[in-house]
């Protein structure tokens, strides 16, 4: 196995192992709980996951594959709900399955050239490497995906069943 082969598969099986956990924990949480905030500036665990969506296609579909397209980041965290936990996290899953499928299609040389991302915190575009956009998409989803976990642990106390090892019991 070459190196770009290897970077692709390991990105992959992150991808692959956050849509699982983001499925898992989006469909656990009722429609209150997704619309949830713990204070008027935090967001709700449904307003994350929309900003994930929002993200991942800006990167994918402006980013890599350049097609026209204008985020509106603020309108990412205005929605209120309620948001259908089942329909919200086949959202979620669907954008990490265009992050996959542009993973498994990928060369090393998409890796390795330049996309430009018209978010910036300037509004102008800002040039990256495919390689650390993708990565950055990973590592970006992996964050929010915490807090919308910690949220749906915070709400559902002891109900709450572990995303991957649980406590020992004593």
């Amino acid at each position: 196995m070459t190196l770009d082969e290897a970077v692709i598969a390991d990105a992959r099986a992150l991808v692959g192992d956050l849509r699982k956990r983001a499925r898992s924990a989006l469909e656990r949480m009722s429609a209150e709980e997704l619309a949830w905030r713990p204070n008027g500036t935090s967001n709700s665990a449904g307003q994350l996951a929309l900003h994930v969506c929002g993200n991942l296609h800006e990167a994918i579909h402006v980013g890599f594959a350049g097609e026209a397209g204008a985020r509106d980041i603020f309108a990412e965290f205005e929605q209120n709900g309620p948001w259908d936990p089942g329909e919200i996290a086949a959202r979620v899953d669907g954008c990490l399955g265009d992050l996959d499928a542009w993973l498994a299609a990928a060369s090393p040389a998409d890796l390795l050239g330049e996309c430009v991302l018209p978010h910036g915190p300037k509004r102008e575009g800002r040039r990256r490497r495919r390689l650390r956009v993708a990565l950055s998409q990973v590592t970006h989803v992996a964050e929010h995906l915490g807090q919308i976990v910690y949220v749906a642990k915070l709400l559902q106390g002891e109900a709450f069943a572990s995303l991957s090892i649980p406590r020992r019991s004593t």
